[in-house]
C-alpha cells in the first residue's frame, strides 16, 4: 500500500508542481515558547486566487501556535478592515491572544490593525521580511495551496 501511494504521488503531475522539498533549514533556529492555547496566534493572507462566484479571492489563515488549530476565512478584499472583522469573530469564540505574528504586508501593517491590537491589548509582532521560516503559518499555507490547486484542477476537469 505504501509503495502504491508513493508511486502514485511520484506520477501525479499536480503533486509534482505544487509540493516543495521538505528539507530542513540550515543552521540553528531559535524556538518560540508558547505558554497556552490562544496566547500566540499567527495570521497570513493567501491569494489572490481566481474569484469565486461569490467574489472571494483571498484566504485569511489564522493558527494558534500552542494547539496548532487552524481557521481559514474567505475574503473578497485583503485589507485591514476585513481582517479586523474576521479577528473580532475569532476572538469572540476563543481567548484574546497576547501576541499576533504576521508578515509585513500592507494588509497587516496599517493603522486599522494597529488600533485593533491596541484596543484588545495584543502585541502585534511583524516577521522579518524575506524570512518566511519565522512564520509558522507558512507551513499551513503550503498544504492549503496544494489542496486548493488540486481541487481547482479536478473541478475544472469535471465541470
Amino acid at each position: 500500500m505504501f509503495r502504491d501511494t508513493a508511486d502514485y504521488v511520484k506520477r501525479c503531475e499536480t503533486c509534482q508542481r505544487t509540493k516543495v522539498e521538505q528539507a530542513g533549514p540550515a543552521g540553528l533556529m531559535g524556538h518560540r515558547v508558547v505558554k497556552g492555547p490562544w496566547t500566540v496566534i499567527t495570521a497570513d493572507i493567501m491569494g489572490p486566487f481566481p474569484k469565486s462566484r461569490s467574489g472571494f479571492a483571498y484566504i485569511l489563515v489564522v493558527q494558534d501556535l500552542f494547539t496548532k488549530w487552524v481557521e481559514c476565512f474567505a475574503l473578497r478584499a485583503a485589507n485591514g478592515k476585513k481582517i479586523c472583522e474576521v479577528l473580532e469573530e475569532v476572538l469572540s469564540r476563543w481567548e484574546t491572544p497576547r501576541f499576533v505574528l504576521t508578515d509585513n504586508g500592507t494588509e497587516f501593517v496599517n493603522e486599522t490593525i494597529q488600533a485593533f491590537a491596541t484596543e484588545h491589548g495584543i502585541t502585534h509582532t511583524i516577521i522579518p521580511p524575506y524570512h518566511l521560516q519565522a512564520n509558522p503559518v507558512e507551513r499551513v499555507n503550503r498544504v492549503l495551496k496544494t489542496m486548493i490547486v488540486a481541487f481547482l484542477e479536478r473541478s475544472s476537469r469535471v465541470g
